[in-house]
């Protein structure tokens, strides 16, 4: 049993696209955010748990779960009730963790994603009532006390930590909400922990235009030479033109122009290449790693928004384009790693780096 996988599953890609047209945010960065708001709270249920007034705190909560909130939840982000969901779901985190951790949470949401400060907010107050709905149900259906919940929650350490995206978990150290890499605390006494009940799916709202956008995609393997097979492939099957005639660099693969409803994804890809270089080469100290995340952030969104665009092309353009972004990726690599150890910058911009190298990565590979 894994209570964060059973949580992540209510999450569908229908409710993620949901949040993000909400929230005014891209698929890719909703989804990324949910990654790591839902592990990061149950943990602080689970740090909580292990003090006599935490658990007071938190099985006080739990009674109050509305039973039915979890099915309806997707017809409630975009509409009238969206602002009851958040502000509900923002006064039961600031309850369980302090004003001043939860807003730390949502700062380091921000950091980690790109989100913007407000949407991070929001997108806690929106999955609170997520993770306390599956412990709530989770309490009820094996007709659990006090004891048994702080028992499960210590049982389950391991599996939050699991969940937390890479690099995420070192975010929160400092902000007193769970070490990630913390030992579980001994289980308290308690009756017999039953299997974990299956939670009914969630209503599924009408598709929705983003809904498949926010699919999770492997990394590549690292090293040059994971690019090489994809460049030679994709040589095959464009022409010899390249966009870069006007700023052409003999480290690119050639491509043939690539445009989709009308937007130029050669040049809109060489743009952004351009605007990655300049932001991270120009990240000295740790001054300067401040005013980069602005423009981190727009290239991390922009990125996404490629890759969603990429699965669209025919099986030619997607070649095309991974060619391009696989002669892209060994340059950044390099201004990464030196950026990376400026004085002071690693802790500043590492999560938003290694993003952009993430999705750098996802496409290369097509």
């Amino acid at each position: 049993m894994n209570i964060a996988s059973i949580a992540m599953s209510l999450l569908t890609p229908a409710i993620v696209g949901r949040i993000a047209s909400a929230l005014g945010i891209s698929p890719t960065i909703a989804q990324a955010a949910i990654t790591a708001i839902i592990p990061a709270i149950l943990g602080g249920m689970a740090s909580k748990a292990t003090t006599p007034s935490g658990l007071g705190v938190l099985t006080g909560l739990l009674g109050q779960q509305n039973p039915s909130a979890l099915a309806g939840l997707g017809d409630m982000i975009g509409g009238a009730n969206q602002a009851s969901l958040v502000t509900g779901g923002t006064t039961a985190l600031n309850t369980l963790l302090g004003s001043s951790t939860a807003g730390a949470l949502a700062g380091a949401v921000a950091k980690f994603t790109g989100a913007p400060a407000a949407a991070s907010s929001s997108l806690l107050g929106i999955l609170a009532p997520v993770a306390l709905g599956t412990l709530a149900q989770q309490q009820k259906a094996s007709g659990l006390d006090a004891a048994g919940v702080a028992n499960l929650l210590a049982g389950q350490k391991d599996n939050i930590a699991a969940a937390l995206p890479k690099g995420f978990g070192d975010l929160l150290k400092g902000i007193g909400l769970f070490d990630a890499g913390s030992t579980p605390a001994p289980a308290m006494a308690a009756k017999p922990v039953a299997p974990m009940a299956p939670i009914a799916p969630m209503a599924r709202p009408a598709p929705h235009p983003m809904e498949h956008a926010a699919a999770a995609r492997p990394e590549p393997a690292s090293g040059l030479g994971r690019w090489l097979p994809i460049i030679a492939a994709a040589a095959l099957g464009v022409a010899a033109y390249s966009f870069w005639q006007s700023t052409r660099s003999p480290q690119l693969p050639p491509v043939a122009k690539i445009v989709y409803n009308n937007v130029d994804l050669t040049a809109k890809a060489g743009t952004l290449y351009e605007g990655l270089k300049t932001s991270i080469a120009g990240i000295k100290d740790a001054t300067s790693a401040e005013a980069s995340l602005p423009k981190l952030r727009e290239h991390v969104a922009a990125l996404g928004d490629i890759r969603e665009l990429q699965d669209k092309l025919p099986a030619d353009g997607r070649k095309g384009l991974a060619a391009l972004f696989a002669g892209f990726a060994p340059a950044l690599e390099g201004l990464v790693l030196t950026a990376g150890k400026a004085p002071g910058a690693e802790t500043i911009v590492k999560p938003l780096l290694e993003q952009v190298m993430e999705r750098v990565k996802a496409l290369a590979k097509g």
